[in-house]
C-alpha cells in the first residue's frame, strides 16, 4: 500500500455520552421479584465495546467504527504505519462533513451514521506486514498503569471450560465427574454443562444421534446434570443426564426434569458461564482509542470549562 493512500473506510456509530457504556450492578425492590433495576450508584465497570471506540478527553463522545477489519486494527505508539483522518467528500461512504460544525447535543438527536474514518497508509506498507495506527498518549499512559497494578485471577477462581469437552474421538478422554462426584471434587464455578439431545417432550428417554445437531444448538442444548457414568461397549463412556427445560427455550413447551439415558461424551459440552472469561473480569481493561487533537473539532469539546 503506497504512503498516503487509503488502507480503509469505516463508518461510525456516534455515541454521545460515555456513561452510556457504563456498567450497574442491579437491584429489585422486593426480595422474590422477577424485575431488576439498575443500581445507578453501584458503577461496575465500562462495557468492552469501549475498547472499540474512539474518543477524546476534553468531550463526552465516542465514536465506534464498524468497518470491514478496522477493528483488528493494533496500537504502535513507536513505529505506526497509518493514521485515522476525516475523509474527502469524494471517497466517502456515509461522510457528512456539517457534522464536524455540530454541537454534540445535535448528534444526540440523529440516529442513523453519517460520520466516517479512513485509515490512510503514513508510509509505504509491504506484504505480510501489520497495520498499526498510534492510539494515543492517553491510551498508552493508561495501558501501562493497567500492566504495572495487574492482579491476575488464581486458578482456583477459573478454568477454561474447553479442556472437559471432546467432540470427536472420546474414547480417551477424561471421564466427566458425576453429581454425586462434584460434591467432592467440584469443577470451576465458572464452568457449566450442556448435554445435546433430542427428546420428545417425555420425562424419561434414551439418547439417540440425530441429523446436524452440532449445527443446531440452540434447539438441542441444554443444561444438564451428570447422574450416572458407564463403559461404553467399545470404549469411553455413556452418560444418564438429567436436563433442566424451560419453557423459554427453542423447540420446547413448559418446564421441567428430563433424564436421557445412554448419552455419549461427545454430546456433552462444557462451556464458560457468561461474562467469566478474561474480557469480563472486574478489573480488565477499558480504555477509547483517542483522536488526534488537530482533527477533533472545536463544537465538539464539551468538556472544556
Amino acid at each position: 500500500i503506497p504512503k498516503g493512500k487509503r488502507i480503509a473506510p469505516s463508518p461510525l456509530i456516534h455515541i454521545p455520552s460515555k456513561d452510556t457504556l457504563l456498567m450497574y450492578g442491579v437491584a429489585n425492590e422486593q426480595e422474590y421479584a422477577s424485575v431488576y433495576y439498575r443500581n445507578s450508584s453501584d458503577i461496575r465497570g465500562r462495557q468492552l465495546l469501549l475498547n472499540y471506540c474512539f474518543g477524546h478527553n476534553e468531550s463526552t463522545l465516542l465514536l465506534c467504527p464498524y468497518g470491514s477489519g478496522t477493528s483488528y486494527i493494533n496500537h504502535n505508539q513507536q513505529s505506526p504505519n497509518a493514521k485515522i483522518v476525516w475523509p474527502d467528500e469524494a471517497h466517502s461512504l456515509i461522510h457528512k462533513k456539517e457534522w464536524l460544525n455540530e454541537s454534540i447535543d445535535f448528534l444526540e438527536g440523529q440516529f442513523y451514521a453519517a460520520l466516517e474514518f479512513e485509515y490512510v497508509a503514513t508510509r509505504d506498507i509491504y506484504p505480510d506486514e501489520e497495520v498499526f495506527i498510534d492510539y494515543g498518549l492517553e491510551w498508552e499512559d493508561a495501558w501501562n498503569q493497567h500492566i504495572n497494578a495487574w492482579i491476575p485471577q488464581t486458578d482456583d477462581d477459573f478454568d477454561d471450560a474447553s479442556q472437559w469437552s471432546c467432540f470427536k474421538d472420546c474414547d480417551n478422554a477424561t471421564p466427566i465427574r458425576t453429581k454425586e462426584e462434584q460434591n467432592s471434587e467440584p469443577y470451576s464455578p465458572n464452568v457449566e454443562i450442556y448435554c445435546f439431545c433430542s427428546y420428545g417432550y417425555r420425562t424419561e428417554s434414551v439418547w439417540k444421534e440425530f441429523d446436524d445437531w452440532r449445527q443446531s444448538d440452540a434447539a438441542y442444548k441444554f443444561p444438564c446434570e451428570i447422574l450416572r457414568r458407564y463403559l461404553r461397549q467399545g470404549g469411553g463412556y455413556l452418560y444418564d443426564v438429567e436436563l433442566s427445560i424451560t419453557s423459554n427455550m427453542a423447540n420446547v413447551e413448559g418446564d421441567g426434569l428430563v433424564l436421557v439415558k445412554g448419552v455419549p461424551q461427545y454430546a456433552i459440552q462444557f462451556t464458560n458461564k457468561k461474562y467469566t472469561s478474561d474480557l469480563f473480569l472486574h478489573n480488565a481493561f477499558r480504555h477509547e482509542m483517542m483522536i488526534p487533537n488537530e482533527m477533533f473539532p472545536d463544537s465538539w469539546r464539551n468538556l472544556l470549562v
